[in-house]
């Protein structure tokens, strides 16, 4: 009973968003949908040191076949505390590609969206995370300031008396092992603060 309610809900939820034009409907290669084509999206998140590169690329059916979709606007979004938020906005080279490069300690998921054209169906990528900077941070107030509620290994417990535990650390194991000097009560988080 529950499955087909849940399977319901999604089918009219899809339903509303077709209708709204949110979201392409299924399509064949080469055949436009209510005028419009299929969009692809595709993205990869790199490090170098404190330096962050996210590089995309979109693409899109045609009756020629899959061909670079050049002038698309994008939004690049990450996710922070559960939320996508948006960062900034570029538009597609003539290849279909762009590149962003911004500084970044702390490694968030990203992702972009592509804005519907004249011609094509808006999209989403899937998302990417750069590779972890490993940090050795001085103490911990510089720490919190990249990683609010504390460093941890993985399954690490806060050890408390008489208050909750903090349980939304940042969870790395490689970047606890640099920073295990600012583990003051061995529990495995460095620096844990509510």
């Amino acid at each position: 009973m529950r499955n087909l309610f849940l399977r319901r809900l999604a089918l009219t939820i899809i339903g509303i968003l077709l209708a709204a034009g949110s979201l392409a409907p299924p399509s064949t290669a080469g055949t436009p949908v209510n005028g419009k084509y299929q969009s692809f999206a595709y993205i990869a998140a790199t490090r170098q040191g404190s330096a962050v590169y996210i590089n995309g690329l979109v693409k899109q059916d045609s009756a020629a076949g899959l061909i670079p979709s050049s002038g698309r606007t994008i939004y690049l979004q990450r996710n922070i505390n559960g939320g996508w938020q948006n960062m900034l906005s570029r538009v597609t080279k003539a290849d279909g590609r762009f590149t962003v490069g911004f500084i970044s300690v702390v490694s968030y998921p990203y992702r972009y969206v592509v804005i519907a054209s004249s011609t094509a169906w808006g999209a989403t990528s899937g998302s990417a995370t750069p590779p972890v900077l490993i940090t050795k941070f001085a103490n911990c107030t510089v720490a919190n300031q990249y990683y609010p509620h504390g460093i941890g290994r993985v399954g690490a417990v806060d050890h408390t008396s008489g208050t909750p535990p903090v349980t939304n650390f940042y969870v790395n194991t490689n970047l606890y092992q640099a920073n295990t000097a600012l583990d003051r009560d061995h529990d495995g988080i460095a620096c844990e603060r509510r």
